[in-house]
């Protein structure tokens, strides 16, 4: 039943927020764009049509402009030799990782303090499992263990 009416409030929220915009903070919607550009225009030192190369090498025009530029480009240049220097190590220490993780997986199976028990736990409770499917079943106490692969567990046979 409220699905019907939530257009309807939808359009007086969407009313609310474009006469509170308008009147209340004297904003234009239409001309923010403009008021951006304006906003981000260099204001010049000097007058006249210069490129920025002619800025660059006439220092008697602009030598602050001159100087900024050519301390920008520096801090550029080192700013990107940094981040292309952390992408290297970054890779590096990814591939480090890759070739390591083996061994890593094998110290996980080892306990601190109870050595390779977590491993050996688990493995005798495969074989334990089997034996005693094994007895239950009413076979004679001989055999070998394999693995059944639709089962996945260990079997006597």
């Amino acid at each position: 039943m409220l699905i019907v009416f939530l257009p309807n409030w939808g359009n007086q929220i969407v009313s609310i927020v474009d006469d509170t915009v308008k009147n209340v903070l004297k904003v234009d919607p239409a001309k923010i764009h403009d008021q951006y550009q304006a906003a981000l225009e260099m204001k010049k030192s000097t007058d006249g049509n210069q490129s920025w190369w002619d800025k660059l090498f006439n220092f008697s025009t602009s030598i602050i402009e001159s100087l900024m530029s050519v301390v920008f480009i520096i801090l550029g240049w080192l700013a990107s030799t940094i981040e292309w220097w952390a992408y290297i190590l970054q890779s590096a220490i990814l591939f480090i990782g890759y070739a390591l993780s083996p061994i890593f997986i094998g110290m996980l199976a080892f306990h601190p303090k109870l050595g390779a028990r977590p491993m050996r736990d688990a493995i005798e409770k495969l074989i334990g499992d089997a034996v005693t499917e094994f007895l239950l079943a009413g076979e004679n106490a001989g055999g070998s263990i394999h693995v059944s692969e639709p089962r996945g567990c260990l079997v006597i046979r």
